[in-house]
């Protein structure tokens, strides 16, 4: 074989192991969810951060890790997954939204909420939870 061709060949063998691995992380997210929708919580964030470490740019996968560990009231661990989120995708409205009440949950923290907030309302302003949102702040401060 030549080196040309070996390069080829191997050039095939990682985009195959690629789709493969986009694949099984798909069929992952989608048990992910279903686990999560039928409140197996601990064993859906398993699984997610399974998937977030082998995909760490999925913004998804993070967003639905940060929304599992919210509901087992993990604020330390929901607000780093949240973070990975806006580091992935900042302009992901929710992932601020999700944030300030994250932060708002925790007593030391309701000045970060109020900025979170905000910023989802940059993002999201037109909408039944923005306006929730805009009430809201408006009692806080």
């Amino acid at each position: 074989m030549t080196p040309k061709r070996a390069s080829a060949v191997l050039s095939l063998v990682i985009f195959c192991v690629v789709c493969v691995s986009a694949k099984m992380t798909q069929e992952q997210f989608r048990r992910a969810v279903e686990l999560a929708n039928s409140g197996r919580y601990e064993q859906a964030e398993q699984m997610l951060l399974d998937i977030v470490t082998h995909q760490p740019d999925d913004s998804n996968a993070h967003m639905l890790l940060a929304v599992v560990l919210l509901n087992q009231d993990k604020l330390e661990q929901a607000e780093k997954a949240l973070i990975s989120v806006i580091s992935i995708e900042p302009d992901f409205a929710t992932a601020y939204y999700l944030l300030g009440k994250v932060y708002f949950a925790q007593a030391t923290k309701q000045s970060n909420a109020i900025s979170a907030w905000e910023k989802f309302l940059v993002l999201e302003n037109d909408t039944p939870r923005a306006k929730r949102v805009m009430k809201h702040l408006e009692k806080i401060r």
